[in-house]
């Protein structure tokens, strides 16, 4: 129940620390807590690491307007038919 936060608290522990791991592309500079916690439940980050056997998988991402994105079915669009 408390790991989110403690992903998020590593998390804001290295942004923007001068660390290359913490400076965009790698990750975004975080204005607080609040928003770090809503880029990684966006991401589906909060779970990351947190099990030694088993590797969560998030699904695809892509970089939309310089951030980490989960595709959906409307950023596509139908094709054409001939």
């Amino acid at each position: 129940m408390t790991y989110p936060l403690q992903v998020v608290s590593n998390c804001m522990a290295v942004s923007g620390s001068g660390l290359v791991a913490g400076s965009p592309p790698n990750m975004p500079i975080y204005g607080g807590w609040l928003d770090c916690y809503r880029h990684l439940r966006q991401v589906r980050g909060l779970k990351r690491g947190s099990s030694m056997l088993w590797r969560a998988y998030t699904g695809p991402t892509i970089m939309l307007d310089g951030g980490l994105a989960i595709p959906s079915s409307d950023m596509f669009a139908a094709p054409l038919t001939s």
